[in-house]
């Protein structure tokens, strides 16, 4: 053939595959180039597509042919080089994978073409693709070098690099083949780093953030200052530890930028725990930053211009997070990290060369928190990455460090946590032992303005109905976010106006939420969480600590902590006695809880530090937080309505913008949920477990789903 084509355009032109793969391979190295490993990218760009040179995959693109393994070619060719060792693994992986997704490497000695894994790609008998190498010659390796963290963990360091550069490559092909059949469709253009940092200094001295000198206002201005003065540090592994109403948000903004202009960094990653208060900290960094250039990447963002228009170059950059600053969620940021799909991992080499910070750290789920320190010990030692663990409560990660980077030790941005920690003291906490609904009734009912959080939302549920009352609301799970968001307003609304509110609520109150209660009551829990209940209690100092009470109570039996809960919840009774908020009874209650727990619970640690690499089964393995199994939508108004009936009658109608807005009139629930439920929802994907409740009065938009209410009734679709 005169031409081989690797993408034509509907009006027929072609895009040669020799085009393509030099494209392809001067990206991926320029993308590589944070974390060492420009070579192998380059090498893997190169070759990743040369299974396209073959007859049958010209009559394919031409509407000629079925589908063809293009992948595997250059993956075999790449076998073929004598030297390379580990980083030939690496190389043949993600060409393999660059459609499919990583795969099992496998076992060599038993591979089978058609067992799925890396080894059997290798031994698959592929069409002629030989006249690659008239244009694109023969792979050859260069030595490259990147650390390996603890010798202990070869592997794990090995399959995390595995990823990092699957992500050069998968982002390199996107892009090329976007900028060739869809040429300008990446329009955004985003102010500097160095500009951004300006924008920030000018807004604090507006509001005179940084000049405060006395009580609280001046000890947020010393913590916001030495946040600034350390950003002029070099790159490592920091903790930012300030109390709760310390203005941590704008001091860790400040520190992030400010670093990365010291140290030529690309962009600031906000890693936040819960997508229920990602809202407030994307609006408050697009306020001072501009709207353009802070990308929020969540399940419920809307992506509109400052007009008010929907902007698409948001959507496109959620792809790759190309965008200087990123506010995303840390299932969003770990989930991605340790997946093998294209569309998870394309962003991640964008991670690399970024001051990443961890809005309060403490949340990291037990059961991985294994994974989660290995990859950010990664990002810091491997990819040029600046990480932060930022909270009030600090986690006791040393020994975690330890175990997977003994070379990597964090150092405290703020100067003199404990003296910031009684300065800051706004609350005194007071353990009343068990109660029971009705003694929490009476409690509550005689309070002005109170908030209680309890361990589960059937309690909140309960207790919400037993008080139910002009002023009082609820806060649940269990409600559509569109509901929770409306019930928050009104509840600061009335906080404001100092009139009657009382609030029902589940942990999702807790981290970052702002809002301020007079008195606030809070089930057993983990230490961090009672610290966080804390947090919304006299949040702005203006009312006397030994007369603004936290209420520490046993919640009845019949009520079952989840298990993720009640491990915390046990270790915490054994300090209640002590001041909870005193760092060294912090460190030593995170400390029980890591040293008695297992921290890598799904074994992903395993299934990666391991010569056959398990990708795929590591990926399916880590959820952060465990998914709910069942999405139920709600239609609860107009726009609701005319969503559904698109996804059950045109999905191919639906746009990114829809199904974001589908999300704030969708529960997530498990299956034993499901079942009290079953006769009043209809079933519109079943091997999705997508459903849609039939039984409006099921639903009340004050406190969500009823905990009754079967009638037998079901519908498939």
């Amino acid at each position: 053939m005169e031409k081989y084509a690797a993408h034509v355009r509907p009006d027929g032109t072609e895009q040669s595959v020799k085009d393509h793969c030099e494209n392809v391979s001067e990206l991926a190295c320029m993308f590589a180039q944070p974390f060492g490993l420009p070579e192998l990218a380059r090498m893997s760009g190169r070759m990743h597509d040369i299974g396209k040179y073959s007859a049958r995959f010209q009559e394919h693109i031409r509407g000629l042919a079925g589908k063809v393994d293009h992948a595997s070619a250059g993956a075999q060719e790449i076998e073929k080089i004598k030297s390379g060792g580990i980083l030939k693994l690496m190389a043949e992986s993600v060409v393999a994978g660059h459609h499919s997704g990583l795969l099992n490497v496998g076992s060599r000695k038993f591979a089978l073409a058609s067992d799925g894994t890396l080894a059997g790609r290798l031994v698959n008998k592929l069409d002629d693709y030989s006249s690659f190498r008239d244009e694109l010659g023969s792979p050859s390796m260069q030595k490259e070098i990147f650390n390996i963290l603890n010798p202990k963990y070869k592997m794990l360091s090995v399959s995390f690099m595995t990823r990092m550069l699957f992500s050069c490559l998968v982002d390199a092909d996107y892009l090329d083949t976007e900028d060739f059949m869809d040429p300008g469709r990446r329009k955004t253009e985003y102010e500097s780093i160095e500009v951004l940092n300006i924008r920030l200094n000018h807004w604090l001295d507006i509001h005179g953030w940084r000049k405060n000198t006395l009580g609280i206002n001046g000890a947020r201005s010393s913590i916001l200052n030495a946040c600034i003065d350390a950003g002029k540090w070099d790159r490592g592994l920091f903790t930012l530890t300030v109390p709760t109403g310390g203005g941590k948000t704008i001091a860790s903004l400040a520190f992030a930028l400010n670093h990365a202009c010291k140290n030529n960094m690309d962009r600031v990653i906000y890693v936040i725990p819960y997508c229920s208060i990602i809202d407030q900290t994307l609006s408050v960094f697009q306020k001072i930053l501009g709207q353009k250039n802070v990308l929020g990447h969540y399940s419920e963002a809307v992506y509109k211009d400052e007009d008010g228009n929907e902007d698409y170059g948001k959507y496109l950059a959620t792809e790759n997070w190309d965008s200087p600053v990123v506010v995303t969620t840390a299932v969003q940021f770990f989930e991605s990290l340790y997946s093998c799909k294209t569309f998870r991992c394309r962003k991640l080499h964008n991670i690399a060369n970024a001051v990443v910070i961890f809005d309060e750290a403490q949340t990291f789920p037990v059961p991985y928190i294994d994974a989660c320190v290995a990859a950010i010990s990664e990002l810091v030692i491997n990819c040029q990455s600046t990480c932060v663990l930022c909270t009030a409560t600090q986690p006791a990660l040393q020994d975690r460090f330890a175990e997977y980077a003994p070379s990597l030790l964090a150092k405290e941005i703020c100067p003199d946590i404990d003296a910031y920690s009684k300065l800051f003291r706004r609350v005194s906490y007071l353990n009343i032992g068990l109660k029971t609904n009705e003694e929490l009734l009476g409690l509550l009912s005689n309070e002005d303005q109170a908030l209680c959080i309890v361990s589960t939302v059937k309690h909140a549920y309960d207790l919400y109905q037993l008080l139910k009352a002009p002023g009082v609301y609820c806060l649940t799970t269990n409600m559509l976010p569109i509901d929770r968001a409306r019930v928050l307003c009104e509840v600061k609304d009335r906080l404001q106006k100092k009139e009657k509110c009382v609030l029902v609520a589940t942990s999702l109150i807790e981290a970052g939420v702002d809002i301020d209660f007079p008195t606030v009551y809070r089930a057993y829990a983990g230490i961090d969480s009672m610290i966080q209940a804390g947090g919304r209690c006299n949040r702005e100092g203006k009312r006397d600590p030994e007369k603004s009470f936290v209420y520490l109570f046993q919640e009845e039996p019949k009520y079952k902590v989840p298990e993720t809960m009640l491990r915390p919840e046990q270790i915490a009774r054994g300090f209640l006695d002590e001041d909870i908020t005193s760092q060294g009874v912090e460190y030593n209650y995170f400390r029980e809880l890591y040293q008695s727990s297992n921290c890598d619970k799904k074994g992903i640690i395993d299934l990666l530090n391991k010569d056959q690499i398990e990708f795929q089964n590591a990926s399916e393995s880590f959820k952060l937080i465990e998914n709910n199994d069942w999405t139920v939508y709600i239609p609860i108004d107009d726009t609701s309505s005319d969503l559904l009936g698109k996804l059950q009658n045109h999905p191919e109608l639906l746009t990114k913008q829809d199904y974001r807005c589908l999300g704030k009139y969708a529960l997530h629930l498990f299956d034993t949920r499901i079942a009290g439920i079953r006769g009043e929802v209809v079933v519109l994907d079943g091997e999705n477990k997508i459903a849609e409740l039939i039984d409006l009065d099921l639903y009340s938009h004050d406190c969500g789903l009823a905990y009754h209410g079967e009638s037998g009734k079901a519908f498939i679709i």
